[in-house]
């Protein structure tokens, strides 16, 4: 038994005083836990035409196969805009200013007090200026950008010097490295963004190393001597360069070159690695199978999706293999009535609205290519700028090309695809965001292809771009891919 007693407390005013000030500090500090996860940047813009600021966190899975992204798009008004990005640690974000326009990578820390600038730089393109606490981790992406814009960006082809690449893209490392230095030293930066600088410029070369190989399909017995000697990748988390370095060493190169059995390469991931880089990697060669969009395989993937948290703690990644899964289940199926009934369309010719079954029942018979797209989207207008000879190659096999705009803007989208003379099988997506097809296809990102069949089934809902991204190169890399899928579905063979 206690030897105590328990006596009803009498009713005192100081206790009543010292809890309600125990509540107010606690609310303070959750306010101040809150204030340090939400980074405020105030924007302002010099032209009062500008309409919206996007921003993404910036995904390890970014540029990878498959990205599901959640893009916010902020109005500006009045020519002021501001940007709440959640970052309770260091985290990467992704802003994308308006226009024809080259996004901005930034690093943000959760004590960041930064705003920024919206400056014009040519016709409908616009760059961002910040200034304020840490400002230099986040000027730094575009300065690079711009301390290399006029020097050619080596790329391997195919039957050249291997070696020969390797020094080019030693040397650009080298360059780097330096401007980082100089960067350092007319700037504030921290010895975390230093490391984090230093981890990207070296782990883009070992992906820069590794990517020819899986490009070309070329064995390691048939390298030239020294080529993969002291291709450090550099550990750290924050560096998005290193997980595309993990991914092109051995999701594509080391395990399977080229990739293609897909039990082997997931067990020797498992097998191989621990932690964070397992998780990853089994992250990314599951949406690599999901993209690549064949049945031969479906049992083991169907497997992987079911078993992926056994592996796998990470919510970010989680999420990811939950959306390839539902990327994967829908290949090979027509669009289901309800978004064929319930999607409207305008035409670019006509003001009058057309539900997605009346439109490919237009193309009955026909495989289509459909290409969604944005007057906003500068990526997009890239692929229309290199796209004349996959139209040309689409045309001859008589696969119809239909654009799908996105626009919110009618205006805009009209005259851009006047601009783009694409005007031809243009369409406006009605309600773009509640639309049950966007939905549907998770449109996270475009621009975004897809193929449908003769029979109008869906047989790539990711399907190749059509351009290589290289001007002086237009009918390599993705070009080819798209005259693969082209020749794989045609004549209805599926």
């Amino acid at each position: 038994m206690n030897n105590i007693c328990y006596i009803k407390p009498k009713k005192n005013y100081m206790y009543t005083r010292t809890r309600v000030a125990s509540l107010f500090l606690l609310l303070c500090y959750y306010f101040i836990s809150y204030s340090q996860q939400t980074v405020k940047l105030h924007g302002i813009a010099i032209d009062s035409s500008l309409d919206n600021v996007a921003y993404e966190k910036f995904s390890s899975f970014k540029p990878s196969v498959l990205n599901f992204g959640n893009i916010k798009r902020i109005p500006i008004h009045n020519k002021s805009v501001d940007l709440l990005l959640q970052a309770s640690s260091i985290q990467l974000f992704q802003i994308y200013p308006p226009g024809y326009s080259i996004s901005h990578i930034v690093y943000v820390t959760p004590s960041d007090s930064v705003s920024f600038q919206i400056k014009s730089i040519g016709v409908n393109q616009y760059e961002l200026e910040f200034s304020g606490k840490n400002a230099a981790h986040y000027n730094y992406d575009a300065y690079m950008r711009k301390a290399f814009l006029s020097q050619k960006n080596p790329h391997f082809k195919k039957g050249g010097d291997l070696l020969e690449y390797k020094k080019n893209i030693s040397l650009l490392r080298d360059q780097k490295m330096d401007t980082l230095m100089t960067y350092k030293q007319r700037n504030n930066i921290s010895d975390d963004f230093l490391n984090y600088a230093k981890a990207e410029i070296q782990n883009e070369y070992v992906w820069k190393l590794y990517l020819p190989l899986r490009n070309y399909g070329i064995a390691k017995k048939d390298l030239p001597s020294g080529y993969l000697d002291n291709e450090i990748i550099n550990e750290n988390e924050i560096s998005h360069y290193h997980y595309l370095a993990l991914s092109e060493k051995y999701n594509y190169y080391l395990f399977n070159a080229p990739i293609a059995d897909f039990d082997s390469v997931y067990h020797q991931i498992v097998d191989t690695f621990s932690g964070n880089d397992r998780a990853y990697l089994l992250s990314d060669v599951i949406g690599v199978y999901a993209l690549k969009q064949q049945q031969e395989y479906r049992q083991g993937l169907l497997h992987a999706f079911k078993e992926a948290s056994r592996y796998i703690q990470n919510p970010e990644y989680l999420t990811y293999i939950r959306k390839c899964e539902e990327f994967y289940t829908i290949i090979n199926q027509s669009l289901p009535d309800s978004v064929l009934t319930h999607t409207y369309l305008r035409s670019f010719d006509s003001q009058d609205s057309i539900t997605l079954k009346e439109l490919l029942n237009r193309y009955e018979g026909k495989m289509l290519y459909l290409d969604f797209w944005a007057s906003w989207c500068s990526a997009c207008r890239l692929d229309i700028s290199l796209s004349h000879p996959a139209k040309q190659y689409l045309n001859d096999k008589n696969v119809a090309w239909i654009y799908i705009s996105i626009d919110e803007n009618e205006k805009a989208w009209r005259e851009i695809a006047r601009k783009d003379s694409i005007t031809n099988n243009q369409y406006l997506l009605c309600n773009e965001s509640n639309s049950l097809l966007f939905k549907y296809l998770k449109l996270g990102t475009i621009p975004r292809y897809i193929i449908l069949d003769a029979k109008h089934y869906m047989v790539e809902p990711c399907a190749p771009r059509p351009n290589s991204g290289y001007k002086d190169n237009a009918q390599s890399v993705n070009f080819d891919e798209l005259k693969q899928s082209i020749m794989r579905y045609s004549g209805g063979n599926r």
